[in-house]
């Protein structure tokens, strides 16, 4: 058996050694210098930090948080974001990955009030044991906006033309559009900069939630625009005379799909259904066959997407231990806090998926 060392890395120093782990390890390999730089060096919050373990001195294995303001109740606090945790395959069993885990959470006494992680199963069940505790679950929601790729599918429709398609397209779009109903007094356009409207919106609706990341525009451009590693496309919800912002939606596109990576908006249910509606016209213009997103059950979030027939996709009440695919399953965000927290509060953390390190 090696003898297995960990310790916290030189961000600078270990660079390179850190991203031949991450090449060796990590399911996707695209533009990883970039993401390091991103997400550790140029980060608003703060520095990341890195841990390494050694076996008989060599590297083989790194764990990583990347940092993030949090707003708890009335205060804000310095959080990290777990992410990035890699093992070369000869040492894929628990000890490595627990040393590792272990020194992230021993930070907490020192560097930072709160980690955070919403791993797959098998890095969950290993992080509970490390200390971690479960809070609110995630849940995906998604809605079908066109019909004809999925009845395509089927058999014995396979051959369906492009007409008949579109025109069933265009009959299941005019019945959703009846069904969803009016789209009340509000604009949406498509926002190409974090300006001072982002600030005054999270500065109005901050203290609604009791637990969340800090989202001012500082955060949100280095987020969103400056993120190497997608490309995002920010909805936002003005008043009609376009003087204040009332909420905003981003998504990425793939494969004609959209995915909901972050929606923030008073705790109104009329403003977030009017948000999701904008989300849902700009797809449908766009031609794209669904949407899809992420969260923890906020009340108006989830009434409004319920009112607009998002279906859940996820499977609530499955251990994350469970050998079912992570993405059928209700996951629980895990942290480990500092110092003891209330857990009725805890519980109620606002959680979109751009709240990830990675996504």
């Amino acid at each position: 058996m090696p003898s297995y060392r960990v310790e916290c890395a030189d961000i600078e120093k270990d660079r390179q050694a850190i991203l031949a782990v991450w090449k060796r390890n990590l399911p996707s390999t695209d533009k990883l210098e970039e993401k390091f730089d991103w997400q550790f060096l140029n980060n608003p919050c703060g520095t990341g930090r890195c841990w390494k373990a050694e076996a008989d001195g060599e590297l083989v294995g790194v764990t990583s948080l990347g940092m993030r303001r949090v707003k708890i109740g009335n205060s804000v606090v310095t959080g990290g974001a777990s992410c990035d945790l890699a093992v070369d395959r000869k040492h894929r069993f628990l000890q490595p990955a627990l040393m590792l885990i272990k020194a992230v959470l021993a930070s907490t006494q020192r560097h930072v009030s709160i980690v955070y992680g919403f791993p797959h199963s098998r890095v969950a069940a290993v992080m509970k044991r490390a200390g971690y505790g479960e809070l609110c679950s995630v849940d995906r929601y998604a809605k079908v906006l066109r019909v004809s790729p999925h009845l395509r599918r089927l058999t014995g429709l396979s051959r369906l033309g492009p007409a008949i398609g579109g025109f069933m397209d265009f009959g299941y779009a005019a019945v959703s559009s009846f069904a969803e109903g009016p789209r009340g007094d509000y604009v949406s356009e498509v926002v190409t900069d974090f300006d001072g409207r982002f600030d005054e919106l999270w500065d109005r609706v901050k203290d609604e939630r009791a637990v969340l990341t800090v989202r001012d525009s500082r955060f949100m451009r280095w987020r969103y625009q400056e993120c190497p590693l997608r490309k995002y496309v920010t909805i936002g919800l003005l008043s009609k005379d376009r003087s204040r912002l009332q909420g905003y939606l981003i998504c990425y596109v793939d494969d004609g799909y959209a995915s909901c990576v972050d929606a923030f908006a008073a705790a109104e249910a009329h403003v977030f259904r009017r948000l999701i509606l904008a989300w849902i016209d700009w797809a449908r213009q766009r031609s794209l066959t669904a949407l899809s997103i992420k969260c923890s059950a906020d009340p108006m979030l989830l009434g409004a997407l319920k009112s607009l027939h998002f279906s859940r996709r996820t499977v609530p009440g499955f251990s994350v231990t469970s050998d079912q695919n992570d993405s059928e399953l209700s996951r629980p965000l895990l942290a480990h806090w500092a110092a003891p927290i209330d857990a009725n509060i805890a519980a109620e953390w606002y959680f979109t998926a751009g709240d990830q390190p990675y996504n």
